[in-house]
């Protein structure tokens, strides 16, 4: 009768230990689950923004053709540009500085 009773006792045990570790699973779950609830909703609207940025580009870039064609070329022309002179003898002038040389 007394090893009875000691099987009884050690499966109770069993049973109170599997039961705590239901719950603990069952409240990681829900953790979890809350967390990836988050980041789809964080995700949805992150695509929802990048949408949103799509197409503003998109009209800034029809707005970009349609006002270049609508001005056609500069007024000004294509000028090549500016090479700077330089005899090798003298530094070309530094602009940054004062006309008497000063800073």
């Amino acid at each position: 009768h007394e090893r009875m009773q000691d099987l009884v006792d050690k499966l109770q045990q069993k049973i109170k230990t599997y039961k705590r570790q239901i719950e603990e699973a069952e409240e990681i779950a829900a953790l979890n689950l809350a967390k990836f609830r988050k980041a789809q909703q964080e995700l949805e609207e992150a695509e929802e923004r990048a949408d949103l940025a799509e197409q503003a580009i998109a009209k800034f870039r029809t707005k970009g053709r349609s006002g270049s064609t609508a001005r056609g070329g500069s007024p000004i022309g294509h000028r090549p540009p500016v090479k700077p002179q330089f005899d090798g003898f003298a530094f070309p002038p530094r602009f940054d500085l004062h006309p008497d040389g000063d800073f």
